[in-house]
């Protein structure tokens, strides 16, 4: 039977590390060329360089996702001319951590899930799911500006009090824009957000108005969320510009000088100047 695939999608968890979830889906055709034909690329190292950056652009984190790969890939390695296509370590990324059930270069299997086992210790769970390539729902579309009325994460908490932390559209200097709010402390907005996994040395990513700010995914230490690029994603930090642009204004009668009663006190011989009380 021929299952027309173009879309792959990856569930593990491991005892080791309770908190860690593997859990995304590309469309990467590299990938997916592989696991449809057990074709086993060659190993120089440009190639795998290519199959890693088709991997990752086309890789969106899931619910759940909180893992280091990924994040760091450095090889789809390991591949098997063979039906251990799929079991044979996928991908393997930085600190040497893997996706592997059975090492190539060994008798006993090795059950590794987002990190370095080489044992059969530690209870792993390992799914693989694949589909036809279907329309993904698109994202909300931006509103009109006149449609927002706040602009800042603390006038809408002022504005409504029950407002719960999470994406918000607001309208800054004119332009809207998608930011993170923390009502729960009321009403912050994210301006920077890297949450970078062990020995990875990642570019930083400016972001803007037009591209909207980072947005809050995880805070789970151990994750990995630089490879998460667009518009949506979590990785980065906003221009100066904008930084100016969303701070607080304080109005001109706020900082007026305020009237001061003068009463005078005599001079003495060692107070040279006038001293004036309320």
């Amino acid at each position: 039977m021929q299952v027309n695939i173009s879309s792959v999608r990856f569930y593990g968890r491991s005892s080791r590390d309770a908190t860690s979830t593997i859990h995304f889906k590309t469309t990467s055709p590299a990938l997916v060329s592989y696991l449809t034909s057990y074709t086993a690329y060659a190993a120089p190292t440009d190639l795998f360089a290519a199959c890693n950056e088709t991997l990752i652009k086309s890789a969106l984190p899931l619910p759940g996702h909180e893992a280091n790969l990924p994040g760091g890939l450095r090889a789809m390695e390991s591949q098997a001319d063979n039906e251990m296509a799929l079991t044979y370590g996928l991908f393997t990324g930085a600190e040497g951590r893997s996706w592997r059930i059975r090492d190539p270069n060994a008798t006993v299997r090795d059950w590794s899930m987002d990190d370095s086992s080489t044992g059969t210790t530690h209870a792993t769970l390992h799914q693989v799911w694949v589909r036809p390539l279907v329309q993904e729902p698109s994202a909300v579309d931006k509103p009109l500006p006149d449609v927002v009325p706040h602009s800042s994460c603390r006038d809408l908490k002022t504005a409504d009090a029950t407002a719960v932390s999470g994406a918000r559209w607001l309208k800054i200097n004119g332009t809207v824009v998608r930011a993170h709010c923390d009502m729960e402390a009321g009403g912050w907005m994210l301006v920077l957000n890297y949450v970078r996994g062990g020995g990875l040395t990642p570019v930083l990513e400016l972001r803007t108005r037009t591209d909207g700010f980072p947005l809050l995914r995880s805070t789970r230490l151990g994750s990995d969320e630089s490879w998460m690029r667009g518009a949506w994603s979590p990785w980065g930090h906003i221009e100066t510009a904008a930084l100016s642009q969303a701070r607080a204004r304080v109005t001109a009668a706020a900082v007026l000088p305020l009237p001061v009663a003068r009463c005078c006190v005599p001079r003495t011989a060692w107070r040279q100047l006038e001293l004036c009380c309320p």
